[in-house]
């Protein structure tokens, strides 16, 4: 019993992702006008999150390159990652005219045709801002007279699931999946039960893919993943439910999944009831 907890407290913390702030700031392009360069006042550096969930605040901090000090009154952009390289191809043609003639409102146009302004830094070169869909974006922060800087993010929704903790071999268990933060159901998730068997299978191959993606999992193909070492017991439907009956006994791991969304997972416990009051259904919040 104990390793079996063990096991799942684990590979939950891969499931589950933490998002934390870069210690530095995405590279991104760098401009190199020389015959600007001098005039300008340096580059400005972007420090984020390299992942955001959905309807769940974020911040950042936009700094001056060389010193750190942080930089008010920056406008910070998101730019769908498919249009970043045409916002690039753009802004070269801003360089002909020297980067430090370069004025806001002129970023400004080319930002409106890509991009969503999320806000200025404040004092303290800081802004928030929640996201309200799931996306791949870079996110830009630019000021007349420094040098832009991009940096990448991945915003997410995060799942959850609602089942019972116990149910009976052949008795009809209902599974709902949500988003978490909003308890909105999610349709055509897919809903995966993993047997004790294979968890340690499933969670060796989880982090497998977490170090061929550069320590995270936010982009990983979750329904090749759990196929190899997991049951499909089906897809949502428009109340962000599926019914399944479990024909044998034992402990599974609940894991569901879909494309652009973080994975929740719930344990449920197959067994035959015992005499007694039956227990109370607990689910997962």
């Amino acid at each position: 019993m104990k390793k079996w907890q063990i096991i799942v407290a684990s590979l939950a913390a891969l499931l589950v992702m933490t998002i934390t702030p870069l210690a530095v700031a995405a590279q991104g392009e760098r401009a190199t006008d020389p015959a600007a360069g001098w005039r300008l006042k340096g580059g400005l550096a972007i420090v984020a999150p390299r992942a955001a969930l959905v309807n769940q605040e974020m911040s950042l901090g936009v700094f001056l390159r060389y010193n750190q000090e942080p930089v008010a009154k920056a406008s910070v952009w998101a730019v769908v990652r498919d249009k970043i390289e045409s916002l690039k191809q753009d802004a070269r043609s801003l360089r002909e005219k020297g980067l430090a003639n370069v004025t806001e409102g002129d970023y400004q146009a080319l930002l409106e045709v890509t991009g969503t302004f999320l806000g200025r830094t404040d004092e303290n070169g800081k802004l928030s801002h929640t996201f309200n869909a799931s996306g791949n974006l870079v996110l830009v922060a630019f000021k007349a007279g420094y040098f832009p800087d991009f940096s990448g993010l991945a915003v997410r929704e995060l799942l959850a699931i609602n089942a019972p903790r116990k149910a009976a071999p052949g008795e009809k268990v209902t599974i709902a999946v949500f988003q978490r933060g909003t308890a909105d159901p999610v349709e055509k998730a897919g809903v995966w039960a993993v047997t004790r068997a294979n968890l340690q299978n499933l969670k060796d191959r989880l982090q497998a893919v977490r170090e061929a993606n550069k320590g995270h999992l936010w982009e990983a193909d979750w329904e090749s993943v759990l196929n190899e070492h997991a049951t499909l017991l089906g897809y949502t439907n428009e109340g962000g439910q599926v019914d399944h009956i479990f024909a044998d006994a034992g402990g599974y791991l609940l894991i569901t999944a879909k494309k652009g969304s973080l994975p929740g997972y719930a344990i449920i416990a197959i067994a035959e009831p015992t005499s007694g009051p039956a227990p109370a259904d607990t689910r997962n919040k």
